[in-house]
């Protein structure tokens, strides 16, 4: 590896002594993309990194668009020859996530108590719990929250916040990017043997708090209780005007062009569609088409099933 003097954002790499490759990372907005340049012409493919938290992940060469969906390890191969000049662009777009999940009891291994965690892009956010000096937390500073996964995914969307980079870096609570997520303030007091509350919690008022990226912090909440749902399946409607999930039908798309990838299909070989029944959240690709037809009257057996017949046996 060897320098040529440029700006500390870009560097340049010797392959096998013969092709140089300089990337610059240019991040105005949270996105990233990389470029290459090269000395000679040469073939030889670039193997990029598609994580799985950049739901439409896009790579241009020379200004123009190509498809180079991720492989089964979530690789996309750009195989060409390369010339002097050439720009490869690698752009990443960053959204904000909610994650779902119980902790597992130990040594068993059981699921026990449930959480919920937001992400934007690959970084774990936190609520920030201001700090009196760098080992001790401002007494009675609102920590007790838990997330409304709900609110968040229907009425009151998770909203992004962004300022200007600080001059200097620092701990800040006042962070460039910041999420404003709605939850629920209610007494909670953990304790060591049981952090979490055992079920989804029903009381307290609703609120709206600010996350920031947790290496931000220095005390901080980033494992949620989750607020008990508010919109029962009875309630639910699934029909034409029925809108999708952002966050799950870009999961969707992902696990889509994975397996069409992967078993060599095209977008014309494919129609898929999620309800997840515990968020009430729906996800849909290529809806329009014929299949469709059959797969809506199965869901709402399905949905008649989980909203009369569990309903009947619990009485």
């Amino acid at each position: 590896m060897s320098s040529v003097g440029w700006p500390l954002e870009q560097a340049a790499y010797w392959l096998d002594g013969l092709v140089r490759l300089a990337y610059i990372l240019d991040d105005p907005v949270l996105k990233q993309k990389a470029q290459a340049r090269l000395d000679p012409v040469v073939a030889f493919p670039l193997h990029l990194r598609l994580p799985a938290w950049s739901a439409e992940p896009a790579i241009q060469i020379n200004g123009r668009a190509i498809t180079a969906g991720p492989d089964a390890q979530g690789y996309a191969k750009v195989q060409r020859v390369w010339k002097p000049g050439d720009v490869l662009c690698l752009e990443l777009p960053m959204a904000a996530r909610l994650i779902e999940g119980r902790e597992l009891s130990h040594p068993e291994g059981k699921p026990t108590n449930p959480y919920a965690c937001v992400y934007y892009g690959p970084l774990l956010m936190a609520l920030p719990v201001p700090h009196a000096d760098p080992n001790t937390p401002i007494a009675g500073a609102k920590w007790n929250y838990a997330l409304d996964v709900d609110a968040a995914r229907q009425d009151r969307p998770i909203q992004v916040l962004r300022s200007a980079m600080p001059e200097e870096w620092r701990w800040q609570l006042d962070a460039p990017l910041r999420l404003r997520v709605p939850a629920r303030q209610f007494d909670w007091r953990p304790t060591p043997a049981q952090p979490l509350p055992k079920e989804p919690v029903e009381e307290g008022p609703p609120a709206t708090i600010t996350l920031v990226p947790y290496g931000c912090t220095k005390f901080r909440v980033s494992m949620f209780p989750v607020a008990a749902h508010t919109k029962p399946l009875g309630h639910y409607a699934l029909d034409y005007d029925t809108a999708t999930e952002p966050a799950l039908q870009a999961q969707l798309q992902t696990i889509d062009t994975r397996l069409r990838n992967k078993y060599g299909m095209t977008t014309e070989e494919t129609a898929v569609g999620v309800l997840d029944l515990k968020g009430l959240r729906l996800a849909m690709i290529h809806p329009d088409r014929i299949e469709y037809a059959a797969s809506v009257a199965k869901v709402g057996i399905l949905l008649a099933y989980f909203q009369f017949g569990c309903t009947t046996r619990r009485r």
